[in-house]
């Protein structure tokens, strides 16, 4: 797991971010979202424990799932008691998802293919130039 863009605020500086792996792990293994709005009914023991320890209140995560496999999810939390993620917010986020993960398979796509051109010329074409 590698964390790619962040944006994070308390007050007005930049807090440490608190990322469960539990909610992650969760949403990975099901291959869906996963909301944990906030009330002790949406946990069970070992998932609050965790997220109790890293002071989230409530959190969101959604895979970002194409046809090559999972590139990774969409995670947010908020660890301030007045605010809390509701149904409709997961909504939004699962809708953006696979738009969001067919451009990130797209740009890892474009990426893979330029570096495969730059071997080629470098190589003056001797070389067999392989995708993968």
């Amino acid at each position: 797991m590698t964390q790619v863009a962040t944006n994070v605020r308390n007050g007005k500086r930049i807090a440490r971010i608190s990322v469960s792996r539990s909610i992650i792990g969760g949403a990975m293994s099901q291959s869906g979202a996963v909301l944990i709005m906030g009330s002790p009914a949406d946990r069970n023991g070992n998932l609050t424990r965790e997220i109790d320890a890293k002071g989230i209140i409530s959190a969101m995560c959604v895979p970002l799932i194409t046809k090559a496999g999972m590139l990774g999810v969409i995670y947010a939390y908020f660890s301030n008691s007045l605010q809390r993620f509701r149904k409709e917010d997961l909504l939004f986020i699962t809708s953006i998802s696979s738009p969001t993960a067919v451009a990130i398979g797209n740009a890892l796509l474009h990426h893979k293919s330029r570096r495969a051109e730059i071997e080629l010329r470098e190589t003056g074409g001797q070389k067999r130039a392989t995708l993968h």
